[in-house]
């Protein structure tokens, strides 16, 4: 039940074009311990789901935002935020359509934000339903073994070394991300030229620039649920995206001695024709 003391969280959804998994993301929203001001529906095809069964039965303050096809992602996401910020909302909270949200997941977020405060980009963990033990993605860090940024799985770090709140992650990569309206006023909105691929890495490595900083949520749980684990799959386009992105990123935020490292592996493996495991790290703190 929400609390007059509750903070004021616009959710944006990207809709996939997957009705199902959006029904299973805003059902996940109906059952949290506090409401969001504002629900938001955003994406290229999103009037396949203006219908009144898929509206009208979720207790929710609903809208549904059409966004530019090319713009894909990035574009989804900033006309919700857009308009979430318009609606009210203080704080906002990424979804991809398909994440089931955990019951206690905004008043877990609220509950760091009061505690951190505003100048903090917080990223849920994302676990999978089918293998509940296995965390999907959260954040990446410094790897001093490897001498490079990878991905911080948090699951590999044993039950007795337990996440603590406000984890410090470089970025929030692959994970629902929850952020202040302070950090859109601070850092933008996101690159419309990352279009679906790194949008969320470059976002976030601006907000990190304009003195923000990435944490990982220790309660804050989101599910893969079947529908958006169904929508994991890269096309040869998403590859090719995908290494572009990266060459653009890594010419915007590394220092001379590592984006030419950069370069030089990323083009090995790009001649292996092996887009997808490319390399790439962000600059430190």
């Amino acid at each position: 039940m929400e609390s007059s003391n509750s903070l004021k969280i616009g959710v944006v959804v990207h809709y996939t074009g997957s009705v199902p998994s959006t029904a299973a993301t805003l059902d996940s929203l109906t059952r949290q311990d506090i409401f969001p001001c504002v629900v938001v529906v955003a994406g290229a095809n999103v009037k396949e789901f203006t219908g009144p069964d898929d509206f009208r039965r979720y207790p929710l303050k609903l809208e549904h935002i059409q966004s530019d096809e090319n713009a894909g992602r990035a574009g989804a996401y900033n006309a919700g935020i857009a308009f979430a910020l318009k609606s009210g909302a203080a704080y906002i909270l990424l979804l991809q359509g398909g994440l089931i949200a955990d019951k206690a997941l905004l008043s877990s977020l609220q509950e760091i934000s009061r505690k951190l405060g505003d100048h903090v980009v917080v990223g849920a963990r994302i676990f999978s339903d089918r293998e509940p033990w296995k965390v999907l993605n959260g954040g990446i860090h410094w790897d001093a073994a490897e001498s490079t940024w990878l991905p911080l799985r948090y699951a590999e770090r044993g039950a007795e070394e337990p996440l603590v709140l406000g984890d410090p992650v470089e970025s929030v990569s692959g994970s629902a991300m929850f952020f202040s309206r302070a950090a859109i006023d601070s850092a933008g909105y996101f690159d419309p030229l990352f279009a679906s691929s790194l949008e969320d890495i470059d976002w976030c490595s601006k907000a990190r620039a304009a003195g923000f900083r990435c944490v990982a949520g220790s309660k804050t749980i989101v599910w893969a649920g079947e529908y958006h684990q169904g929508l994991l799959h890269e096309t040869a386009e998403d590859a090719y995206l995908k290494s572009r992105n990266q060459f653009i990123w890594a010419g915007r935020y590394l220092i001379n001695a590592d984006r030419r490292r950069f370069y030089r592996d990323a083009l090995a493996k790009t001649i292996k024709n092996d887009f997808l495991s490319v390399r790439f790290s962000v600059p430190r703190s």
